[in-house]
């Protein structure tokens, strides 16, 4: 059950591009409360609309640094970190 809501979908204008088709955003910069629920799905308009989909989650020490998202059916990866 993904109980994150987004007002309007994610898109360029809330993250930073950090390589051919890599993306990186902080979680409190796109609406997410650093430490708490993590969406398994991320509405978007970038690249070919269809919605980023939960790939990795990087826990350290119990903590949660980052979690991957691939887009479905495209190429585009974002990171969003945990600050």
């Amino acid at each position: 059950m993904n109980m994150f809501k987004q007002k309007r979908p994610l898109g360029y204008r809330h993250v930073r591009v950090t390589g051919v088709h890599k993306f990186d955003a902080c979680a409190s910069d796109i609406g997410l409360r650093p430490g708490t629920y993590w969406p398994d799905k991320i509405e978007t308009d970038m690249g070919n609309s269809l919605p980023f989909i939960e790939l990795y989650t990087h826990i350290e020490d119990g903590d949660l640094h980052y979690v991957d998202y691939l887009q479905e059916l495209g190429c585009l990866r974002l990171r969003i970190y945990n600050d």
